[in-house]
């Protein structure tokens, strides 16, 4: 899971809201653990 800061601390509910910016940081970690696992299974035979 990946987590960013949402206003309130409040998530999971209709009034959610994150400034872009955490949710562009919070997009970038999940592409680069993307690209790292895609790298690992290349580098391994997979």
């Amino acid at each position: 899971m990946i987590f960013i800061p949402c206003r309130g601390g409040e998530s999971h509910v209709e009034h959610e809201w994150a400034e872009p910016a955490h949710v562009t940081a919070g997009a970038a970690v999940l592409a680069e653990t993307v690209r790292n696992l895609v790298e690992g299974e290349q580098e391994n035979g997979g």
